[in-house]
């Protein structure tokens, strides 16, 4: 049988810097302080997660002018569709609305498709990794957390901010001229 590990309780934080360093200074074994350790290894992190961060920024402003392409592109296909209903009795307030409320759809959509599948990225990643397994537990990747609810804000602000455009361009349709030109 070997000894892994020994757990010691000092009397004073003084006591609590200096042994580690005494210890290894004059034997064969190495003194951990675990909260030192960790405090150590989150700030080698650090670099890692901003760049995350960053990445994600990117993602997602990525991610709203493809929205804000598509929201166009479709809203340029039903232009006369729109120009029908504004015929029909439809106020513009309502096509302002209408593409507004597709992009919110849109992009809810989209942020809670993204969430869950993060979420089991991580969790195959965790079991699949080996080194990963005792850092973190699986199954607390899979349950949702506060980021999960800032994603899905920022995700639906993007798509409002998205969809602005394509809105008022819906909203201010000039429906003689469109009409007039027919379904082209």
């Amino acid at each position: 049988n070997q000894i892994t590990s020994i757990f010691l309780k000092v009397r004073s934080p003084i006591d609590l810097m200096n042994m580690p360093r005494k210890i290894n200074q004059s034997s064969y074994v190495m003194a951990a302080v675990p909260s030192y350790e960790i405090s150590r290894f989150t700030k080698s992190l650090g670099i890692g997660r901003q760049l995350i961060v960053f990445l994600g920024i990117i993602f997602v402003i990525l991610s709203s002018l493809m929205l804000w392409a598509t929201l166009s592109s479709s809203l340029a296909l039903r232009r006369y569709d729109l120009a029908l209903l504004r015929v029909l009795g439809a106020p513009p307030h309502r096509l302002f609305n209408t593409v507004m409320i597709e992009a919110m759809l849109i992009s809810g959509i989209g942020a809670l498709i993204g969430i869950i599948l993060g979420h089991l990225v991580a969790y195959y990643t965790i079991i699949s990794v080996d080194s990963l397994r005792g850092f973190t537990m699986p199954n607390t990747v899979l349950k949702p957390n506060s980021m999960d609810i800032w994603f899905i804000a920022l995700c639906l602000f993007s798509g409002l901010l998205a969809s602005l455009i394509p809105s008022i361009s819906a909203a201010r349709t000039d429906i003689a001229k469109l009409l007039s030109r027919g379904s082209v």
